[in-house]
């Protein structure tokens, strides 16, 4: 036989709060695709202009293995999910160097 609990209003808030803690945990860092680089752009430059909108966990540019230059790309990882996603709609479709650059979530190999 299934019995039904009936929870104060209190203890029920109480309860879907700490269930979406444990069963909904804060997300990792979240890593941001930087597209149309100017080739001249440094990864110190891309680090200045991401960390005025939070803390920065890594910075890399990507780089062409036989010509050592900028192939135009670079991901930027923030540990903090919300100032990434600030990040993102702030910085997307800004000026960096002369090139309009984009920027949007990294998709994981999974994806």
């Amino acid at each position: 036989m299934c019995t039904r609990t009936i929870f104060p209003p209190c203890q029920l808030i109480n309860l879907v709060y700490y269930s979406i803690i444990i069963i909904h945990p804060q997300r990792k860092n979240m890593k941001l695709l930087v597209r149309n680089l100017a080739t001249s752009t440094s990864q110190s430059a891309l680090e200045k202009l991401f960390s005025t909108h939070g803390t920065l966990q890594s910075c890399v540019i990507v780089l062409d293995d036989e010509t050592g230059k900028s192939k135009g790309f670079g991901f930027v990882e923030m540990p903090k999910t919300g100032e990434a996603k600030a990040a993102m709609v702030s910085l997307n479709g800004s000026k960096l160097h002369g090139s309009i650059i984009r920027v949007k979530r990294a998709q994981t190999k999974s994806e």
